[in-house]
């Protein structure tokens, strides 16, 4: 028997139990039990959103949508996805008028309707250009810090001095330099601090703005462009890091096979995807072919591969009355087996649901640092401009 065509699209749809951002979002992002259950009847929309990486972005479109769309309850996020869901239709609120929210805080929204819902946005180019905006700042930061040493007429304590005391005058050159460090590594903060100072809600990017505008203020040129560097560097390690979970779970959702070989109690083999299986109905494994269901072998003896679920890389031999497991990947031998969970309900499926739903956990000292930052950060201002 031949093996089944691969189909067009092999992402699951998003699982039930919606929940919200990685790294820990600040507070649960899942509506109510009751809400979820209104909700069905209600028209949702799923937008990308570019710039999405952490709760912080998270914080920032909840006070710019909130008000909206009547409340956070209708309003879910996936930072490991980069996708904002709505849980109201177009009669409060547009989806133009989603956009154009979301636009004026630096971010970027695109509706994703139909197949492209579940397709993959990559946000690459976006990686991209944070890692040349950091590699340019770090580069003009270097030049000024050789312009600034040509200047000392010996090595050695002048060296030091220049350095840590300050002791010399920036020279044009070398300003031109250490500004052009700080103007590309904030460039792409700029609009999120921007918005930040127009609602008076003071933001990480705001402070890192103030702090490097401060240092060009006192003539701490690379005082400024060393921040500056800094900060966007950071926020490259953090495009990463959320690119590879992305990555991740994207390639876990992959494991997941669309179709069974159904075989009827007549002996027909059919194609039927595997959310339509009934429990207790028997399929086919042809070698080489990935699980779809969790089920109980009832013919054959082979091997199967269950390193996606257990990190073991040897093959796990099967005989019938053992399990095998949706997501894992039959061996060289043809296996007959019978459903005991639907699609939904699988070991593979569970897992993808504890995933989405620990990003809306947070830790307790994680709610201790967003309690305290709310009281901190209007106190540094003031104390800066006390000493200003």
């Amino acid at each position: 028997m031949s093996p089944l065509p691969k189909p067009d699209d092999r992402s699951p749809e998003p699982c039930n139990h919606h929940s919200s951002c990685c790294h820990g979002t600040g507070e649960n992002i899942s509506p109510p039990q009751s809400a979820t259950k209104v909700s069905k009847a209600r028209a949702h929309r799923a937008f990308k959103i570019t710039g999405l990486d952490c709760a912080e972005e998270i914080a920032i479109l909840k006070r710019v949508l909130s008000e909206k769309v009547g409340g956070d309850h209708n309003l879910r996020f996936n930072v490991l996805r980069g996708e904002m869901e709505l849980l109201v239709d177009q009669s409060v609120i547009t989806t133009d008028e989603i956009i154009r929210a979301v636009r004026s805080t630096g971010m970027t929204a695109q509706l994703l309707t139909g197949a492209s819902s579940a397709t993959k946005t990559p946000q690459t180019i976006l990686t991209n250009i944070k890692l040349m905006s950091t590699v340019v700042s770090g580069l003009l930061l270097f030049i000024g810090i050789l312009l600034d040493i040509s200047t000392a007429k010996s090595w050695g304590k002048e060296v030091w001095d220049l350095f840590w005391l300050h002791s010399n005058e920036p020279t044009l050159a070398s300003r031109i330099a250490y500004g052009s460090a700080a103007l590309i590594g904030t460039l792409q903060v700029l609009p999120k601090a921007w918005y930040a100072l127009r609602s008076v809600r003071p933001d990480m990017n705001l402070l890192m703005v103030i702090a490097i505008t401060g240092a060009i203020a006192i003539n701490q040129w690379s005082e400024a462009a060393t921040v500056a560097f800094l900060f966007s560097l950071s926020l490259l390690l953090e495009a990463w890091s959320i690119s590879k979970a992305r990555k991740a779970i994207e390639n876990l959702i992959d494991t997941q096979a669309v179709l069974v070989r159904v075989v009827s109690a007549e002996g027909v083999t059919t194609p039927t995807p595997a959310k339509e299986v009934n429990i207790g109905s028997n399929f086919q494994l042809i070698p080489g072919e990935r699980v779809a269901l969790d089920a109980i072998v009832h013919d054959g003896v082979g091997t199967v591969d269950e390193s996606m679920l257990t990190g073991e890389s040897l093959p796990v031999l099967k005989r019938p009355g053992d399990k095998i497991f949706a997501g894992t990947i039959n061996g060289s031998v043809s296996l007959k087996a019978t459903s005991i969970k639907a699609a939904d309900d699988s070991r593979l499926a569970h897992m993808l649901r504890l995933v989405n739903e620990s990003q809306s956990r947070k830790a307790l000292v994680e709610s201790w640092v967003e309690r305290f930052a709310r009281i901190y950060t209007p106190i540094v201002f003031l104390l800066a401009l006390l000493v200003i």
